[in-house]
């Protein structure tokens, strides 16, 4: 009985003693979670910031890729209209050729008749 009386005063002295080291391994480990966390944190922040500018970068992209078709594009389109002005320019004059010369042919057969 005195045996198990000493070994509960010395387990509830060392209660105590465990205890106090049990609560600072749990401080220790939470400081520790503590620490991953904010690590972890910044380093979402820094990759949100990258992906945030590389989008903005690609959309900057984009557009000036866009512009460029399209003043490609409007570029090809007038240089078109150009060409089709002048044909048709030319149509009209021999459209007024072909008219002249009917009016001569009809004068000629006028005279012979």
């Amino acid at each position: 009985k005195t045996i198990r009386n000493r070994v509960d005063i010395i387990v509830r002295s060392k209660k105590d003693e465990w205890v106090k080291e049990a609560s600072k391994a749990n401080e220790k480990e939470v400081e520790d979670l503590k620490s991953q966390l904010k690590q972890a944190v910044n380093k979402t922040e820094d990759m949100r910031r990258k992906v945030e500018v590389e989008y903005k970068e690609s959309l900057s992209r984009s557009n000036e890729e866009y512009k460029s078709q399209m003043n490609t594009l409007l570029r090809s389109e007038r240089e078109k209209n150009t060409a089709a002005e002048k044909r048709l320019v030319e149509m009209r004059k021999e459209l007024n050729e072909c008219r002249e010369e009917i009016t001569r042919v009809r004068t000629e057969n006028s005279l012979y008749m």
